[in-house]
């Protein structure tokens, strides 16, 4: 195991049996469930009409925007479970603060790099996206509305997936079947989305490769702080920039044609895998030289 795993995954050895991660992701789940409903109801009383148009929603300013502040939900419901079943405070499971900073613009650097190679290599496949309905200013208005909200649903992401699941798994087991895949999986599920091409396992095949990325390098760092910029990065450009239709590109600057989102989606897959793959290559660089040390 790498060290800086190891000291990563120190916080959640006290408390590290499955079924208080399980019990945990329970909590969380139910949580989130049960505050919906109490939004819900908030709006029903203060006389607020009721969503249309079902996932339509996703392809406004306004149903984007809303999707991406549910997340500020996500905070208090694994700082709960931390709490009540791990005894550990929320920074625990984001890992040392000391280079924090340097660890998220590495991530956001490799991000904007990911992002311009695809978008390049869509507009070479597939032609250029075509510009959205809307003027410079009104899209720079959301945007830096939606930069904050971009910002704590990657963060809510990376705590619970790359963080507390990861780090209770990494405590139990040494294998990356259990800290590395399984997370993985997980999070590539949770973005199923039965509209993609392909039924939705390409999609899901693409974000869980990603999630395996940010995973690795949270194991090489001992921290989410990387993949947290990488993350962000990559859904600002993804969001904000170019989006694909009927999920979330209510405030993107551009859009692609729904023609080519078979296409786009074998792009991400082929730079996601090459990005792993680099990941694993100076990882075993990096151990080898420890050896010959």
């Amino acid at each position: 195991m790498e060290p800086a795993l190891s000291a990563f995954a120190e916080p959640a050895r006290a408390r590290a049996a499955p079924w208080r991660v399980l019990a945990g992701l329970v909590s969380i789940g139910l949580f989130l469930l049960l505050s919906g409903i109490a939004l819900g109801w908030v709006a029903f009383r203060a006389g607020l009409p009721a969503p249309e148009g079902g996932m339509t929603m996703l392809e406004r300013p306004e149903g984007t925007l809303f999707a991406l502040a549910t997340f500020l939900l996500w905070w208090p419901a694994l700082w709960l479970a931390l709490r009540l079943y791990h005894r550990r405070g929320l920074g625990s499971a984001l890992g040392p603060r000391k280079g924090a900073a340097r660890l998220f613009a590495a991530g956001l650097g490799w991000a904007a790099l990911f992002v311009a190679v695809t978008t390049a290599a869509g507009i070479a496949i597939a032609g250029p996206p075509d510009l959205a309905a809307r003027g410079g200013g009104e899209w720079a208005l959301l945007a830096a509305f939606a930069l904050p909200l971009i910002l704590v649903q990657t963060g809510a992401e990376e705590a619970l997936f790359r963080g507390y699941i990861l780090q209770q798994m990494a405590a139990r087991f040494r294998s990356p079947l259990a800290w590395a895949v399984l997370p993985s999986l997980l999070f590539g599920a949770l973005h199923w989305h039965p509209a993609a091409p392909g039924g939705g396992f390409a999609l899901m095949a693409a974000t869980g490769l990603a999630g395996l990325v940010f995973a690795l390098a949270t194991a090489r760092t001992g921290s989410v702080y990387a993949a947290w910029g990488a993350h962000f990065g990559v859904n600002c450009g993804a969001i904000l920039l170019v989006g694909a239709p009927g999920w979330l590109s209510g405030l993107a600057a551009f859009h692609w044609e729904e023609a080519a989102l078979g296409a786009l989606v074998a792009i991400d897959l082929a730079g996601i895998a090459a990005a792993l793959l680099v990941l694993l290559g100076v990882s075993r660089w990096s151990r080898a030289g420890r050896g010959r040390r």
